[in-house]
């Protein structure tokens, strides 16, 4: 539900990618150390969750799809808020381990590795947005 909550339409090849990555081994080995590894299973959202860290990770992505959608620069004030949210819910997610926020980030930038870990497919675009908000000043878009 929460993947389709997501997208406005589901696609079975992003169901099946899911489902295919889910039953793969993956090698969490090669990118965290086994403590962090322990703090990212216990902690990362999962689309098959209903909790509210779950919810709000989502809608972050659905306000980040709008403002692309209408133009909206991450420099504006509306990607600044996205931006200070994002913050906000990684301080929640991964508390003020800032080496392990850095670690997952670089997981999430690459399709390949996200993929291989069975992590939810994020567009470029939207990483795209995230890495211009952090290097903007705020502009009146």
């Amino acid at each position: 539900m929460n993947l389709l909550d997501l997208k406005a339409t589901l696609h079975w090849e992003d169901l099946i990618s899911l489902v295919a990555n889910e039953e793969k081994d993956k090698d969490w080995n090669q990118y965290f150390s086994v403590e962090q590894q322990s703090h990212l299973k216990s902690q990362l959202p999962k689309l098959e969750s209903g909790d509210r860290t779950t919810k709000k990770w989502i809608n972050v992505i659905k306000r980040i799809e709008l403002c692309l959608e209408n133009g909206v620069s991450p420099a504006s004030m509306e990607g600044q808020l996205i931006l200070e949210d994002v913050d906000i819910l990684s301080e929640e997610t991964f508390g003020d381990d800032s080496e392990l926020i850095e670690a997952f980030w670089e997981v999430r930038k690459s399709p390949e590795a996200s993929a291989e870990l069975g992590l939810y497919p994020i567009s470029p675009a939207i990483i795209n947005f995230l890495e211009m908000a952090t290097r903007k000043e705020i502009s009146p878009n």
